[in-house]
């Protein structure tokens, strides 16, 4: 197998290899990190395989991280990704929305990384018609959805979006089983939707969505979105006012459903009352150098959400951050970051093969405190210094 790999590596187009070593706080406890790496790309396929360690520092002696690798899904951390053009990823999945984004929207299998998990998505346009699918992971019970859309041309486009969790908590005790989860009771929570869209300009869409979250009575939403052109400046908007029926829950699946749902979130949702409300969002994309956005949902006290987020994406710095805070009791809570859940990461280029990397985040893990078991926010953080070769 290993003369394969050498022989595939020799052979292809392009490569990578590179390496790590830095530390920083994970968990409220301090760790030190290395890393390597070594992947290759030929035609559409590329393939890179890792070595994520992290060592738990006590005493001036230093442990492997038990609960990196006391699952079976975490030995996924050793594939760093593999992607066949724009059909088919598998690896960390960010950012990932359904159609409208009305039922999956900016979802992130990453939140809580004492869980790995490796998903997959497929996507391919044939036209007149297509679809996108994910799996947010394929080694243990996933949460996965998809969406198909047909083009009717006249600017119309209709769709329906399908989407559930296998496994999601239904009870919760506070107490940690072996794999330093909360113990409890799950089962399989469904959302379903359809929608359309007409064009109204370039770029300019009106569109429409009707969804349910499992037993939950219907909720609409009506909106435009789109962006103007304005040389390399791309402003863009978003405007929707929603019917949110009783029970229902608008973008159930998002950028911290996998911490939420341990809260649990649903008792908090599930005895609210139908109502109107609206969600509108704003962004600005500057040529392929930058671009940040911030949205708000208000359908009243215990149904709002604040979210934020930031790109720099040029070829010497990276910069990605993002902040979101939901299921408040009341308005005014969005602006408490006590309960937020938030990330910077930045990458730059120090010259040659050498880069830098600087992760802060505001993470969520289970934890026991004074005898009972919980999931708590952690602010956690490390600085990488790594070597970086390819061609």
């Amino acid at each position: 197998m290993s003369g394969v790999l050498l022989w595939i590596a020799l052979l292809a187009p392009s490569w990578d290899v590179g390496a790590g070593v830095g530390g920083g706080v994970v968990a409220d406890a301090p760790v030190v990190r290395t890393d390597a790496w070594a992947g290759v790309a030929v035609g559409d396929f590329a393939l890179a395989l890792q070595a994520p360690l992290r060592w738990t520092v006590t005493d001036g002696e230093s442990t492997l991280r038990a609960r990196d690798w006391d699952e079976r899904a975490d030995f996924g951390r050793v594939l760093r990704f593999a992607r066949h053009g724009d059909t088919l990823s598998v690896g960390v999945m960010g950012d990932m929305t359904l159609g409208h984004g009305t039922i999956v929207r900016r979802y992130h299998n990453g939140v809580d990384d004492d869980h790995h998990r490796v998903g997959v998505r497929l996507a391919h346009d044939f036209g007149g018609f297509g679809g996108e699918a994910f799996a947010d992971q394929i080694l243990d019970a996933p949460v996965f959805g998809g969406h198909g859309w047909w083009r009717l041309g006249a600017g119309w486009t209709v769709g329906a979006t399908f989407a559930g969790d296998v496994a999601a908590p239904e009870t919760v005790r506070p107490v940690l089983d072996d794999r330093a989860r909360l113990e409890g009771t799950s089962r399989f929570v469904p959302t379903y939707g359809v929608d359309a869209g007409y064009a109204l300009a370039e770029r300019w869409m009106l569109y429409a969505d009707v969804n349910r979250v499992d037993d939950s009575a219907p909720g609409v939403h009506l909106g435009v979105e789109g962006e103007w052109l304005t040389g390399a400046w791309r402003p863009g908007l978003r405007a929707e006012a929603m019917y949110v029926g009783a029970g229902y829950d608008w973008a159930y699946f998002d950028t911290g459903y996998l911490i939420d749902r341990w809260l649990p979130k649903a008792p908090r949702v599930a005895d609210l009352p139908a109502t109107w409300g609206g969600r509108g969002a704003i962004s600005v994309t500057y040529a392929e150098a930058l671009a940040v956005g911030a949205e708000y949902g208000d359908a009243g006290d215990g149904r709002a959400e604040l979210t934020g987020w930031l790109r720099v994406p040029t070829r010497d710095l990276e910069v990605s951050a993002f902040g979101r805070n939901r299921y408040r009791q009341r308005r005014a809570e969005l602006f408490d970051p006590s309960e937020s859940l938030a990330a910077l990461a930045a990458r730059a280029h120090v010259g040659g093969p050498l880069w830098g990397t600087l992760t802060v985040a505001r993470g969520w893990r289970a934890a026991a405190d004074e005898g009972e078991a919980a999931y708590r926010p952690f602010t956690e953080a490390a600085l990488m210094f790594e070597a970086d070769w390819g061609q």
